[in-house]
């Protein structure tokens, strides 16, 4: 008790927890998805991939196009293979968005996006493991995955994250996690 009187009550936060796991975590491959497609021989073609979420197929299956819509707008991008359309949309549902280099032609398109749904689900597996055995609170689990994904897909646990976590304002009790 005494011990506790002299921490002043300091919780873990979200983001301490987070970055606990993200060390434990020991992932295989932990470059972020953003930055992953570059690196493909196979990746042939600028994709620019909008901001807009979220992003959907079209139902035309004669043209390869993704809708994306936000309050303010819809727009609509044209892909060079139903494949490259499917690859757009779920980086684009994973929050990438902006150039990016992908194939062009509709197997490499799918196989890239195989390993891409492959490497997610073994990450987040990886994660729920993780955050269960972190917390028995079911919201700030979900909330510890949502934050170890957005890590995984955009920039990892790096200096640059670091940074924006100590520039954003403080969670409140609620966001707390105990």
């Amino acid at each position: 008790m005494e011990q506790r009187a002299k921490s002043n009550n300091r919780r873990f936060n979200v983001h301490d927890l987070a970055a606990d796991i993200w060390d434990a975590a020991e992932l295989e491959d932990a470059t972020p998805l953003a930055n992953g497609s570059r690196k493909q021989p196979e990746s042939n073609s600028l994709a620019i991939i909008p901001d807009e979420h979220p992003a959907t197929l079209t139902d035309d299956v004669m043209f390869s196009q993704i809708r994306s819509s936000s309050e303010k707008r819809q727009s609509y991008l044209d892909c060079q293979s139903r494949g490259q359309a499917e690859l757009v949309v779920r980086l684009a549902n994973l929050g990438i968005s902006g150039d990016v280099k992908l194939p062009a032609d509709l197997a490499p398109c799918l196989k890239l996006l195989d390993r891409l749904n492959r490497r997610m689900e073994r990450a987040a597996a990886r994660f729920t493991e993780l955050a269960e055995s972190r917390t028995g609170d079911e919201r700030v689990r979900q909330q510890l995955i949502e934050v170890l994904e957005r890590w995984f897909v955009l920039d990892g646990n790096s200096p640059t994250v670091s940074r924006r976590l100590e520039s954003e304002p403080e969670p409140n009790d609620a966001d707390r996690a105990g």
